[in-house]
């Protein structure tokens, strides 16, 4: 879900019941493949089909799941009108306010199929939050009359059903991260879209991964990449380093079989070899658990046409370094806690 708008970062991600289907910009996560003529398709059509498929993805949730989901439906549209400009009515759309449109409709579109998913037995749904905050004088040198905007757009993972004494813990952590970490953003870019993904939840662990993408000027905007780990147990935030053994030399070794799955993938990342220093890096601070392994999220590489995809490193290849009990399994083969 793609989308932009301005309000404080605590507003837009007050407690966790952010309503607003955002499909940003075909972000990390899985996209749909759609037809090459969408691109340049009436926006009329465009929204026929977005109607379409955003009622079929909600068939499988809940009445209140699914009135949220439309519901948030209804405020992309409206923000759409107010980020291109454009009236109420889309009759007689032309230049660039068309096109406007028509992009963030085709994102939205694109984002539909991957907005419902399912995560550790649960059924998880996209919201998002988008707010506009008009500049004072016109950063950009445009049109006077329409002065330059800050944006900010945030997609939110929602689970369809009542999350418990176990989860709520993680959700709230979550949020708090995602507030912290998008705190500032005004302060050095103009527009920032947040992408946060549920990755796993189970009885030991949960975690998300968090992309954010955020423009300052320039032909390119600034991504960022954070994973949230959660220890169920202990209620509170789960780093990387405290899974392993100290002294055990653990980032050596991740770094090792990092290089070693990204070299088996079946297209591997073409270009300029990714230093040590930056994937170092990404092994400590943006790995999620899961209830396979590690998986180190997905990245963009040096330049932006190379994407490094997520490689996941499974509990057996790790047990070397790890304090006992390593995985989820060993610890106790549970199902998810309610």
């Amino acid at each position: 879900m793609r989308g932009s708008g301005t309000m404080s970062a605590a507003m837009a991600l007050a407690a966790t019941t952010l309503v607003v289907a955002a499909l940003v910009s075909p972000s990390r996560h899985a996209q749909a493949a759609l037809p090459a003529r969408l691109l340049s398709a009436p926006v009329g059509e465009l929204r026929a089909r977005i109607d379409h498929d955003a009622a079929s993805a909600a068939k499988v949730l809940s009445p209140d799941a699914r009135e949220a989901y439309l519901a948030s439906l209804r405020r992309f549209y409206d923000w759409v009108d107010a980020y291109c400009g454009v009236p109420d009515s889309l009759q007689g759309l032309g230049g660039d306010a068309s096109r406007c449109v028509q992009n963030e409709y085709f994102n939205y579109l694109a984002r539909i199929p991957a907005s419902v998913y399912r995560v550790g037995g649960l059924t998880i749904y996209e919201t998002g939050v988008y707010a506009l905050q008009w500049a004072d004088d016109n950063l950009q040198g445009a049109d006077p009359q329409r002065p330059f905007l800050w944006t900010l757009s945030v997609i939110w993972p929602r689970v369809d059903a009542s999350p418990g004494p176990m989860l709520r813990p993680f959700l709230r952590g979550l949020a708090d991260e995602v507030r912290e970490s998008q705190s500032d953003w005004v302060k050095s870019g103009w527009v920032s879209d947040v992408d946060v993904h549920i990755e796993t939840v189970n009885a030991c662990y949960a975690s998300a991964s968090i992309t954010a993408s955020t423009y300052s000027g320039g032909a390119h905007p600034y991504e960022s990449f954070l994973a949230f780990n959660w220890d169920q147990g202990a209620r509170r935030p789960l780093t990387v380093a405290t899974l392993f053994r100290t002294g055990s030399d653990w980032q050596r070794g991740l770094l090792a079989l990092y290089r070693k799955h990204l070299a088996s993938i079946p297209d591997p990342p073409q270009g300029t070899p990714i230093p040590d220093a930056d994937l170092a890096l990404w092994v400590t601070n943006d790995a999620v658990v899961t209830d396979a392994g590690l998986k180190i999220i997905e990245h963009e590489g040096r330049y932006r046409s190379e994407s490094i995809p997520a490689v996941e490193i499974p509990w057996s290849e790790l047990a070397a370094w790890m304090r006992p009990p390593a995985s989820c399994a060993a610890r106790q083969a549970s199902p998810l806690p309610r």
